[in-house]
């Protein structure tokens, strides 16, 4: 997965315990899995008793699923692929709950179904890891449609074509996936809507799309 942290963009406002999940999520990226396992329980713990105290409260909903989804990291980190899928389920199940209030919430939602697609493929199972990624990119097409100017929506479409290519790299269908990514990066950084780093981004790319066309 590519560092979210590290680009330019108009950021997902902070939620409750975004704290924990900061930390949590630093953890991870230094592959401290096993640190991160009690951070991520303390951050699922309070925002729960926060939705226990006002169950509607859709922010807490979204709150509370980040943390699910952070554990679903966690697991996969550590191998433990079921687990994951598990936790990322739990995050989900959440999300879709309340997607439909606002933009923000259905990124979330769509953004767990592209983790979820990477862990099915890590586990092994093709066919689960392309379903999640084709909803995925179903989702953040819409969001990107109707949010041109959120720079967060363009980048989490390009990282699930980049994915459903990488899934489909032993066949020829991953070149449409990988040419779209590099299209929306070409695009993105015409208009400014990008992070220069993409450049870099776009040379592993055009790899991968010109191994992908010499399988056709």
């Amino acid at each position: 997965a590519h560092a979210r942290a590290h680009r330019l963009r108009r950021r997902r406002p902070r939620r409750p315990g975004a704290g924990l999940g900061i930390l949590a999520k630093y953890l991870i990226r230094a592959g401290r899995f096993a640190d991160a396992a009690p951070i991520v329980d303390r951050q699922i713990a309070v925002n729960q008793r926060r939705v226990d105290a006002s169950p509607d409260n859709a922010e807490m909903l979204l709150a509370l699923s980040l943390g699910f989804r952070r554990r679903g990291e966690q697991r996969a980190g550590l191998g433990d692929y079921a687990g994951a899928v598990q936790a990322h389920g739990q995050a989900l199940e959440l999300q879709s709950a309340i997607a439909d209030q606002s933009a923000d919430n259905e990124s979330h939602r769509a953004l767990t179904l592209l983790h979820l697609g990477r862990v099915e493929r890590a586990r092994g199972d093709t066919d689960a890891a392309i379903l999640r990624l084709q909803q995925a990119i179903v989702a953040m097409d819409a969001l990107v449609a109707a949010h041109a100017d959120v720079p967060v929506y363009r980048e989490d479409l390009i990282d699930a074509e980049e994915a459903l290519g990488d899934t489909l790299a032993n066949r020829p269908e991953a070149v449409p996936h990988y040419a779209r990514a590099i299209a929306l990066i070409d695009a993105g950084i015409a208009n400014g809507a990008l992070a220069p780093a993409f450049t870099e981004r776009r040379v592993t790319l055009a790899t991968k799309l010109a191994a992908a066309g010499r399988r056709r």
